[in-house]
């Protein structure tokens, strides 16, 4: 991966002469300042894309359209499970946990950014299933199955997900090393549209704020486990921003149905262990579970990094346009094909990750959403699962995460 620009991160401290971290005000007070031209717009759409399959019979019934995508989901998972490719590698998840120096697995991230370096650098076992073999199979118009995610859903998704940026615009946390960018403004993203239609080569340049959202039902203070569990700041918000939380998670509930039921075929214990955490911390009706925890990553770059403090598997999935961005695993030199509509369920919290550098995708008139890569990671906090154990459902909101002791 490129290295994060480093003097946005340090600064030479007046009083001691010596250089030290910056703080975030110090950070924001090296960058331009954000503009209105900066914001991200507001698709300019009627209505949102239905994520159900077309199939020209309509489900008027909320249960059995609940079923249906449960159904489907698992149907998914089912033909993942049987069929899908299995590689065998020479020791256990287990020999990967002992944690191993960020530097290291940054050198070995460095040489798997060569454009011909293997999709994954186990012996024999890749032989006619890298991308190039997928790509010949497209050209001869063979018959590809996916079992992620529908081009309905991801454009569902996309469609609401900017909206609900517009209404909750983005912010960086500069110091979060994972999603700091190599330019010298970090917290827009910069891309082309085409505005001229008679000339080609037109291409005027356009920014868009970019950043995180941790909208987390049930999590605790660094450091602080004896003041309990919270509600994340980006989950609760206030006026407009709760407003657009909430339909955030109802307009996308079908997606989260679909890939939760994927989850409990493939994760079926963890899924159990999952599920009433969440019935008893759940903050938002609205979300339909089962992971206490999601982070949208909206159009920043993804460096190396574990997922601490998480309780087990997560679940992660891209959207939007743009080009690259393939799911690199460093310990075990693995490169992994990761466009749009690819679902992704491991052990985040034990094995270093990263995404390959990404670009957008030039805008053309007539778009509608913006370019650029969106990600949405799924987790459950270790702390929070191990404090909710044993909670009957609706205990957090109920009782404020038992401080409400006459509630309790």
């Amino acid at each position: 991966m490129d290295g994060v620009n480093e003097e946005l991160l340090y600064i030479l401290d007046k009083k001691t002469g010596k250089r030290r971290a910056a703080t975030d005000s110090e950070i924001a007070a090296k960058l331009p300042k954000l503009t209105p031209q900066d914001r991200v717009p507001i698709p300019k759409l009627e209505q949102f894309t239905s994520s159900l399959p077309s199939t020209g019979k309509r489900v008027r019934s909320h249960a059995k359209r609940i079923q249906n995508v449960v159904e489907r989901g698992s149907h998914a998972a089912k033909l993942f499970l049987k069929y899908a490719d299995k590689f065998k590698v020479s020791f256990s998840i287990e020999d990967l946990t002992p944690l191993v120096p960020l530097e290291s697995v940054q050198e070995d991230l460095s040489a798997m950014q060569e454009e011909d370096y293997p999709y994954q650098a186990w012996n024999k076992q890749v032989d006619g299933r890298t991308v190039s073999d997928l790509q010949d199979l497209q050209a001869e118009q063979a018959r590809i199955f996916n079992d992620g995610l529908s081009e309905n859903q991801l454009k569902r998704y996309h469609e609401v997900v900017q909206t609900f940026a517009a209404h909750k615009q983005p912010h960086i946390k500069y110091k979060n090393r994972r999603h700091l960018m190599t330019s010298d403004n970090p917290r827009v993203m910069r891309y082309e549209v085409d505005d001229d239609a008679e000339d080609d080569e037109h291409l005027s340049p356009a920014r868009e704020r970019c950043g995180t959202y941790h909208l987390v039902h049930a999590w605790t203070q660094v450091g602080n486990l004896k003041k309990g569990l919270f509600a994340s700041d980006a989950l609760t918000g206030s006026g407009t921003s709760l407003a657009a939380t909430g339909i955030y998670y109802k307009e996308t509930q079908d997606i989260f149905l679909y890939i939760s039921a994927m989850f409990h075929e493939i994760y079926p214990e963890t899924y159990s262990k999952y599920k009433e955490a969440f019935e008893a911390g759940a903050w938002m009706q609205e979300d339909p579970g089962v992971f206490l925890g999601r982070v949208i990553v909206y159009k920043l770059q993804v460096h190396p990094h574990l997922d601490r403090g998480d309780d087990g598997p997560s679940v992660s999935f891209p959207c939007g346009y743009y080009d690259g961005g393939c799911m690199m695993i460093p310990q075990l030199k693995a490169k992994f094909l990761y466009c749009p509509g690819s679902i992704c369920m491991f052990e985040a919290y034990r094995i270093y990750h990263a995404v390959s550098r990404w670009a957008p995708m030039v805008m053309e008139e007539q778009d509608v959403l913006t370019p650029g890569r969106i990600s949405t990671v799924l987790f459950s906090p270790k702390n929070s699962v191990e404090m909710l154990k044993g909670k009957p459902p609706g205990w957090g909101k109920r009782t404020d995460f038992g401080r409400w002791q006459a509630l309790v």
